[in-house]
């Protein structure tokens, strides 16, 4: 999911599951990462979220925190 704020900066959610490739094993991302250095502003930073709310998303929030 990429969200954009009123400002222009976009924030990119991805979701990886466990002993997944990682997003720079994507033959896509590493063709997006390409030049990406013209198009940002400042790099990224990478943390860990939970989710506690997803109304309409299907998305079972108990299971998503008893299932770690």
């Amino acid at each position: 999911m990429v969200l954009r704020y009123g400002d222009g900066r976009f924030v990119h959610f991805v979701e990886q599951n466990e002993g997944a490739p990682g997003l720079s094993d994507l033959q896509a991302f590493r063709t997006f990462q390409k030049d990406a250095s013209m198009r940002i502003q400042e790099r990224p930073l990478a943390n860990e979220v939970e989710v506690v709310g997803a109304y309409g998303f299907g998305i079972d929030i108990a299971q998503n925190r008893t299932g770690r």
